[in-house]
Order: structure tokens, then sequence, then C-alpha cells
């Protein structure tokens, strides 16, 4: 063997001894695995899920495994995934929504199970039977409260209103399951009726379905609205595309229909998956130190699309218009200073 490649080995051991060192100095004392439960036919899961991933991604000490549930309307596909997250390896379970949070507590106290659970995503726990009190941390579950929607404080039929105050006829589809928004629903053609609209009130019992009933109904109409936890919001493109199609106005009152509906309101989501995991991180780090549920105020935005107003019958909407009566209006408190426009 000539000097020159027994230099070249020698260097290379050199470099792969250093390379162990710094690892075996460097890496985490302990690694914990966090499994997250989450539909991701939903848009909302989809998008809250992905910021949660890069908040735990930052802590070299966590891997992650997902559970997805197919659909939150079929319960034992549901509470079977959450059977499997339960019996897999995982330190801590990380639960999105209502569905998948109160399929993972009734599964957990089925079993007896002491794996640590952490719901998120979720506005009333307390409503949903998810927890029995925002200030008493149970045993194995805890988790961070959204404050409470716009549904819950203003009646989002309001914004419609202001937006679009020549509207005649307003289509409500909402989907009937378990975390179906029909009281939110029925608040809303109350509104309407109120200033002499006329209301149509579609219940749909499947996704599958959704588009083919929504279109049938939609030309009698000039304005569409779906709401927030709705399971509609899978079919949020669909809808857009229907309501473009039909010049029909397309408000969605969740997160998901941003970009396919002339006027929307969503919340900055990054705020609550930060919070869920350090939530997450607390408890397993600390072994098992539980904390009680943390509400967490998310700030909404109310949000005009000028480009898909103008396909959805709102083509000579102006922003400041909208704003400026939207300032005037009590019940709408500061939304005018959250409004955005692009």
């Amino acid at each position: 063997m000539n000097t020159t490649l027994k230099t070249a080995l020698a260097f290379t051991c050199l470099l792969l001894a250093a390379g162990g060192i710094y690892y075996y100095k460097t890496r985490p004392s302990r690694m914990f695995r966090i499994g997250i439960v989450s539909c991701p036919s939903i848009a909302f899961h989809e998008h809250l899920v992905g910021l949660l991933k890069k908040q735990i991604a930052t802590d070299k000490r966590f891997i992650m495994e997902d559970f997805a549930v197919p659909s939150v309307n079929d319960q034992l596909s549901c509470s079977a995934i959450c059977n499997t997250a339960l019996e897999s390896k995982a330190d801590i379970i990380l639960a999105a929504g209502i569905t998948c949070s109160q399929c993972m507590v009734q599964a957990a106290a089925k079993r007896k199970s002491t794996k640590p659970i952490v719901f998120f995503g979720v506005a009333s726990p307390t409503t949903y039977g998810i927890i029995s009190a925002l200030d008493k941390p149970e045993k194995y579950v805890t988790g961070i409260a959204s404050s409470q929607g716009f549904d819950e404080n203003f009646n989002a039929a309001d914004l419609l209103m202001h937006a679009k105050p020549q509207v005649k006829r307003v289509l409500l589809p909402y989907l009937v399951c378990p975390d179906d928004n029909e009281k939110v629903v029925k608040a809303a053609a109350a509104t309407f009726a109120e200033h002499g609209v006329g209301v149509t009130i579609l219940p749909i019992y499947d996704t599958a379905e959704a588009l083919s009933m929504v279109a049938g109904k939609l030309p009698t109409h000039d304005a569409m609205m779906y709401f927030e936890n709705d399971g509609l919001v899978s079919c949020a493109t669909g809808l857009g595309k229907l309501a473009s199609q039909h010049q029909v106005t397309m408000f969605a009152s969740s997160f998901d229909g941003v970009e396919c509906a002339a006027l929307s309101y969503s919340a900055n989501l990054e705020k609550l998956a930060k919070a869920a995991f350090l939530m997450a991180r607390h408890v397993v780090v600390k072994n098992g130190t539980y904390v009680p549920v943390k509400v967490l105020n998310v700030k909404r935005y109310f949000r005009i699309n000028l480009p898909i107003c103008k396909e959805q019958g709102l083509k000579e909407l102006n922003p400041s218009t909208v704003i400026s009566a939207i300032q005037q209006d009590s019940r709408l408190a500061l939304m005018h200073k959250n409004t955005v426009v692009t």
C-alpha cells in the first residue's frame, strides 16, 4: 500500500471518529415519539397538522408518526385508528379537531390507557365531552382550547350582508354529522330573514352527494355560505367552482375556503400549532406532568378575495366601503381592523 493511500485511509478514519464523537456529544439524551391523529381529507386538519409538524421538526428529540382517519363521519374507522394509535409506540398522542379528540379520549377510557393525549383545534372541549373542566387537569388528557370562534360571538351572516347588501336569496348547505353546525346555520337563517332575504337550508348526509345537491339548488340563489368545523370543507374547491360558474357569491365561514370563496373569515393557525407542540413536549419531557387546558386567543381575519369576487357576482365591490360599514357595526366589534383584501 503506497504512502498516499495510507494517508487517505488514516484521514478518513479520523473524520469518522470525529463525526462519531460529535454525534455522541450532541445527540438527544432521549428520543420521544409523537403520534398525530387527524383527518387529512379535511383542509383545516391538513393545514393545522402541517404547521404542527414544522414545530415538531425544530426539536430533534421528537419523531412523528401519523394516524390518518379516513372520515370524521365514520365513527367505526375513527375509533379503530385511535385504538391503533394507543397500541403504538408513541409516547404521546396529539389529536386534531373535535371528532378525532372525542374518539381518542373515548378509546383511551375504554382501554383504561395511561398514554397522554393532547387535543388541539377545538373551541369548546367541555361541550363535546373531551374534558370535564377547563381549570382542572384530567389524569391523562389536556390540550389547547381555541378561543370561541366568531360564529359564537356574532352572526357571520352580518358580514355577508355588509359585503353584498343587495343579496336576495342565500343557500346554506351543511353536513349532518356529530360535528354539525345546525345551530349556527339556523342563526344565520334568522339573521337573513330579518333583512328580508330568502334562505334555503340544505342538510347533506354524505359528502359524496354534496356537489350534486348544491348544483341543483344554486341557480336560484345569489349567495351561498358554509360554516366552520363543517365536514363540507373537503368539498370547498368544488363548491367554489360551482359558485363561480353560476355567478353566486360564496362566503366560507372557515379557514378552508379562503382560496375558493369571494368572502371568508379564517384564523392564523401557527400560534395554535406551536402551543399544541409546546404542551405535548412539556408533558412527555416532564414525565407525564400534566397542566390545565390552555385557552388560546386565536386571531381571526375577514378576507375579501377580489379576483374571486369578480367571478362570483361582486364585480363592483369596493373593499373600503365594506370595511367602513363593518367598522360602524357594533356587533362586529374590531373586525374592521382584521380585514384582509387579497
